[in-house]
This record gives C-alpha cells, structure tokens and sequence, in this order.
C-alpha cells in the first residue's frame, strides 16, 4: 500500500528500478550489493548462467532452515532471478519485525516486495534502450616460466639428496625457445582463457491506455560470454556463454466503476551453453599441469596428452559441448471489489481474489567428442 514517509515505523529501504538497471549484469541479487544497508550479498561463482548471489537480509536468522528473504513479485512468491531490471517498477525491501508482521513465519528473514510495470494512461509511448559492456579478470594467479619451474623442482632435490630431475641443458633451451615442440614453456591459465568478455542487453518498452484500459509490455534480451578459450577450426561451437529473453505484459482493465481486473503474463527464456569439460574441471587441469610437459599444440597439428597428465586447452576447445534450455512461464489474474463504492457504508472495505500459475521446463543436450589428431606420449 501507500503511506507518509513519516508515519512508517519500520525498517523499510527502497531501491529504485534506474539503479537497479544501470549495472550491466543479468541477475537482480548481483545488483542489490552495497545498494540497501544491511543486505549481504555473495557472488559465488562468475560463470555465465551460475553467477547468482545468495542474498541476506541483517544476517542469518534462521538455523537448519531457509535463511533466504521472501520476495512477492505482484504479490506472488517467485524467484528473484527471474525477472529482468527492466521489468521493475518499484523495489521495497522490508527488513524488522515490524514490517514483515504481516508475512508471519515466511516473513522471518525479510521480505523484498517487487512490482511489475503497469500501464498509464495516455498516447502509447515506446522506450528501447541497448548498452554493452566488457569484462575482464580482476585477478588470476601468476605462474613462473618452465626454466625457473625446472630450476626450482631441482633445488628442492638438491635438498633431499637426489641427483637433479632436469639436465642444464634442457632448461637452457627451454629458456631460449630452442624447440617449442620438445621444450615446452606454457602458462595454462593464459592458454584457457580470454583477455576480456562481452556482454550486453537490449529491451524495449511499451506503455499506454484509456481510462478504462491499460496496458505495459516489456521485452529484454540479455547475452554473455565466458572467458574460456575456444578453438575457431572446429565445426561445432563451445564457448561459454549466456542467452536470456524476458517478456512481461500486465493489462489492467476497469470493469466496472467499483471492479477492477489486472491480468499479467511473463516468463523467459534462457540458453546457456559450455565446453564439453565442466569449467571448474579446466580450471583444475589448468592449475596441476606444469609448464614444461607439453606445448598447448604440436607445430604439426597434433594436440598433445601425456598419461596421468592433462592438456587443459584441450579441455576446454576439443571435448564438445554442452547447451542448457531453461522456459519458465509465469501468469497472474487478480479481481480487486471496491465495496465502498457500492455501499457507503462499508467506505474503505475492498476484496481481493489472486489467482497464479506458473510453468517451468528445462532441456538438457550434449555432444561429447574426442579430439581429431590426438597423440598420447
């Protein structure tokens, strides 16, 4: 509902839609850090698709059970990463005892109250908006060169009484590059990843209505890339990356002077799409491989594996691909009953009937392959 600002008692904190909007990323929960006090919020993971925050609302209040706030989009209990910034109209969070009464037990851990963009009266009005934006690493570890990783193994057999691993001149010649082939120098982490990402997010926005008719459409499309290499000679694509189509379109219509219907429809449509290898599995590989091994690939074509160890870029561009398909398909239909305006009487008095249904379906495809010129040694 409505209030003065001066007679809410309770911890309530509003967020609004433009802030929300403004950073370039898919997921709602990434945006609420450091925008609302005493809402923590821990990005996990950066990999496309798995980038969502777990969220808190002053700490944990709950042991053993759901700690997570609850969030109401229009009054319905859904997921926050299912909307899209742009579909936003208003953002409250709801923080103490006082303002979550209302939600009892559900409410315990804070509430987050979302309302969708409804239509205004007037002429339509049509809003597209695009930005795009790059992203790089902040930090990857830095790994020293094959000649002092050689160096090193052979001091620390030095100290155990062992004759040197490595003779003089393989680590010379590795130092000078003689023979990439048979003196490989490697950084794995440089050779599974990308120096930067794209990513970036076109919506548009559709807004109008009678008095008696009122409508809002808004559609957004959201794509990212991963950082993990690929390899542009094979037929297939593997890259990691994110796809996202959101649609939301509310309708309120006045049925009579005292009845009002509000119908709303929603849903995405999402398509994540990987390296046949799971990204933490390349990124393991790529930690536990030592530089000197073997080169990323052999000046003949060749793509190189010696047993019991790994080739992390063969991880990461021969190894196929996986695709994810996520639809989910939201829709809403609420019957608000002014009975002041039938009765005098009960002035102030109106009922409210909410109806919901939703609908989520998931598809799973991958393709699996072994790389073409593959040599054990």
């Amino acid at each position: 509902g409505t209030q003065r600002k001066a007679s809410v008692i309770g911890a309530i904190s509003t967020v609004k839609p433009e802030v929300l909007q403004s950073n370039q990323t898919r997921s709602i929960t990434n945006s609420l850090a450091g925008q609302v006090a005493g809402v923590i919020a821990v990005q996990r993971s950066g990999e496309p698709g798995y980038d969502n925050s777990d969220f808190w609302i002053r700490g944990m209040n709950s042991f053993g059970a759901n700690t997570t706030p609850l969030v109401l989009v229009d009054g319905i209990e859904r997921s926050l990463n299912n909307i899209s910034p742009e579909e936003i109209e208003s953002f409250s969070v709801l923080k103490d005892a006082t303002a979550t009464a209302v939600y009892g037990v559900r409410g315990a851990n804070g509430v987050i109250l979302v309302q969708t963009k409804r239509g205004k009266q007037g002429k339509p009005r049509v809003t597209v908006k695009t930005d795009y934006g790059l992203s790089q690493p902040t930090k990857l570890p830095e790994f020293v060169g094959a000649a002092k990783y050689m160096e090193t193994i052979n001091t620390a057999y030095s100290y155990s009484g062992l004759a040197p691993l490595f003779s003089d001149e393989q680590i010379h010649r590795t130092r000078i590059g003689y023979d990439p082939d048979l003196y490989a120098d490697v950084d794995w982490m440089d050779a599974v990843t990308t120096p930067f990402s794209g990513n970036g997010r076109l919506s548009m926005d559709v807004n109008g209505g009678s008095e008696r008719l009122r409508y809002s459409l808004v559609a957004a499309y959201f794509n990212e890339s991963g950082m993990i290499a690929v390899d542009d000679r094979q037929n297939y694509d593997s890259r990691l990356g994110l796809k996202k189509y959101n649609l939301r379109s509310n309708v309120d219509l006045d049925l009579t002077s005292s009845t009002k219907l509000a119908v709303g429809i929603g849903g995405y449509i999402t398509e994540r799409q990987a390296p046949g290898v799971g990204i933490s599995t390349i990124f393991s590989h790529a930690m536990d491989t030592p530089p000197y091994v073997h080169p990323i690939i052999y000046s003949n074509g060749e793509i190189p594996r010696i047993e019991a160890r790994y080739n992390p870029w063969s991880d990461a561009t021969q190894t196929g691909y996986q695709l994810r398909y996520d639809s989910n398909l939201e829709t809403q239909l609420n019957v608000v009953q002014d009975f002041g305006l039938l009765m005098p009487v009960l002035d102030g008095l109106k009922g409210s009937v909410l109806a919901s249904f939703d609908a989520f379906n998931r598809h799973d495809q991958r393709r699996t392959k072994t790389p073409r010129n593959f040599i054990a040694i």
